[in-house]
């Protein structure tokens, strides 16, 4: 979908299961205007919040915050 719409924010919830984050360097690669990428999950999944922060994603965030921020990231305020 991103290759053929213009796509401005992509948002993952990391407690998917059987999640697999290697697309998200694909859509980094894509153009140096892709879409923001906000992941998020479980504090106690530090693992995946690691693995969100290495592979590019713009923003990482527990499910708390995500959930009381999610006015700001969808009109692509803060975090």
């Amino acid at each position: 979908l991103c290759d053929q719409e213009k796509v401005s924010l992509v948002i993952i919830d990391l407690a998917m299961p059987g999640l697999q984050l290697d697309f998200v360097q694909r859509l980094k690669s894509k153009s140096m205007n892709g879409p923001r990428i906000v992941a998020f999950g479980p504090h106690v999944h530090k693992d995946r919040l690691a693995a969100a922060r290495d592979v590019g994603c713009d923003v990482v965030i527990s499910r708390g915050q995500f959930f009381s921020e999610i006015e700001s990231i969808l009109n692509n305020e803060a975090p």
